[in-house]
């Protein structure tokens, strides 16, 4: 390989062997000591313009090779950690709901018992006018029970006109939270509640009669009286309930306006002494029925 070098004193351009790098020696041209470059020309230019690191792009594909793969590889696991841990945190999530619509249920239960106390029995079903309507529905009723909010929401209700009048129905989307099972996410936005009282003869509710606490003893035992309803299509304060047809349906049988939820283990419900419980889809109705059944009163099932 040649070495090219320019003479330092008179400019002459040379060429001479790479045997003879890093010598001295006189210049061809004007005799003058001159050293020899060490590095061949041609080897310096071959670096200059890049093809000296040809022999180091294996090494930079390689390099890259194994970056896609690691990342490929940590794409793969957190798509498997995801996968994996999911269920995991909806198994909480439904629990966690189910917790609070066992919560909400038991708020409910207390109301009723406050509501005894002031009055000396429970609240009706729902109140009539002097021709028997319906007027306003136990939701509303207890809602002096619940909480600072839900008195001041109660005291805007109009007692003497029915729950769809054009006044009251303005109230309708100022549902308490109270009233929608956690699970069913549709509930609040439609003002629609979770929750209904078992109405109707032989029930502790019968449309505006009311039961004291010296009736229910009569009973002997504590009967069903709330239960949950998912997808209702029941206004909170719309004095309508799920009735013995209704009750005879079971659980998640799918039919509107029965008993069902989102919870995995069944429905939540009261008791008459303030008890909280699930009871299991598998639940005959007329096991159902015979729960929430006052007194001796026979009640049929188809």
């Amino acid at each position: 390989m040649a070495i090219q070098f320019q003479c330092p004193h008179c400019g002459k351009q040379t060429e001479v062997a790479d045997r003879y790098a890093g010598k001295s020696g006189p210049c061809v041209a004007c005799g003058q000591t001159i050293l020899i470059p060490g590095v061949a020309a041609d080897a310096v230019a071959s670096t200059a313009d890049g093809r000296g690191g040809a022999n180091r792009n294996p090494m930079v594909l390689m390099m890259l090779l194994l970056g896609g793969g690691f990342l490929l590889f940590a794409i793969v696991i957190i798509g498997l950690l995801i996968a994996l841990l999911l269920p995991a945190v909806q198994a909480a999530r439904s629990h966690s709901h189910q917790v609070q619509c066992c919560n909400q249920v038991m708020q409910i239960a207390q109301a009723f018992e406050h509501y005894q106390q002031v009055h000396g029995h429970y609240p009706p079903a729902y109140t009539t006018d002097q021709q028997g309507r319906p007027l306003h529905s136990w939701r509303v009723l207890i809602l002096p029970y619940l909480g600072p909010d839900e008195v001041a929401l109660y005291d805007q209700f109009d007692l003497n006109r029915p729950w769809d009048d054009p006044g009251n129905r303005e109230l309708v989307d100022q549902m308490p939270a109270i009233y929608a099972c956690p699970s069913n996410e549709t509930a609040s936005a439609m003002s629609e509640t979770s929750y209904c009282v078992v109405e109707g003869p032989a029930f502790m509710f019968d449309a505006d009669k009311t039961v004291s606490k010296e009736d229910l003893i009569g009973a002997g035992q504590p009967v069903l009286m709330l239960v949950e309803v998912n997808h209702s299509s029941i206004e909170w304060t719309e004095p309508v309930d799920v009735d013995a047809a209704r009750l005879a349906c079971g659980i998640n049988s799918g039919l509107q306006g029965c008993c069902g939820s989102e919870h995995r283990e069944g429905i939540v419900v009261a008791n008459s002494d303030g008890s909280t419980r699930m009871v299991s889809e598998v639940t005959a109705p007329a096991e159902l029925v015979d729960m929430a059944t006052l007194g001796e009163v026979p009640v049929e099932v188809e």
